[in-house]
């Protein structure tokens, strides 16, 4: 199944309240990305430069499958939100956390990996149920945008880390600043 397909198929499948397509903000288009904790030090992201046949996932409002799961290794746990696009031809899922000081490395692969498996599982029912097949693996990255320690805001700010296939070797990007609590970054720097 051809990549805007495959969008098509998860836009069918999930819940309108747990996507979204992508807006327009200031001449951007983007996704506007939020934290719920009002202590956080980081609120309020706008991914910009997102592909029009793109969406987004809400995993932070997916409650954790308690019930289901002892959680004794955080099998219950899952990042914040996940981007599915269509970049240069590409399909990409992009695993989002989000961290205002505290970048508990082994909670955050715990994160990354509970979203995977969601990831997984949906695409299992994609198949059962829809009939969709994905012909080709998505590009996986996985990216931790923190809040930015320093006042200013850089306008190209570098990420820690490129290398970020895997949840062990997320791209850790500092975002925003103090100050104001908010920030952007564009998609291409995710990717």
């Amino acid at each position: 199944m051809l990549p805007n397909e495959m969008l098509g198929v998860y836009t069918d499948l999930f819940a309108d309240s747990f996507i979204c397509a992508p807006e327009f903000i200031g001449g951007h288009r983007c996704f506007v990305i939020t934290e719920e904790d009002k202590e956080s030090k980081l609120n309020k992201i706008e991914v910009r430069g997102v592909p029009e046949n793109s969406i987004l996932l809400k995993m932070n409002c997916y409650k954790e499958p308690i019930a289901t799961f002892k959680s004794t290794k955080g099998e219950c746990k899952r990042c914040d939100y996940v981007i599915l696009t269509q970049y240069e031809n590409t399909m990409h899922v992009i695993y989002i956390e989000m961290k205002s000081w505290e970048l508990k490395k082994p909670d955050i692969i715990c994160q990354f990996k509970g979203a995977f498996c969601f990831m997984s599982y949906s695409n299992v029912i994609a198949e059962k149920f829809h009939n969709a097949r994905i012909s080709s693996a998505p590009q996986e990255r996985y990216v931790v945008l923190y809040a930015n320690r320093n006042n200013k805001t850089s306008l190209f700010p570098k990420p820690v880390q490129n290398n970020h296939s895997f949840p062990e070797n997320a791209m850790y990007f500092p975002v925003g600043s103090k100050k104001t609590k908010k920030g952007f970054v564009y998609l291409r720097e995710l990717i």
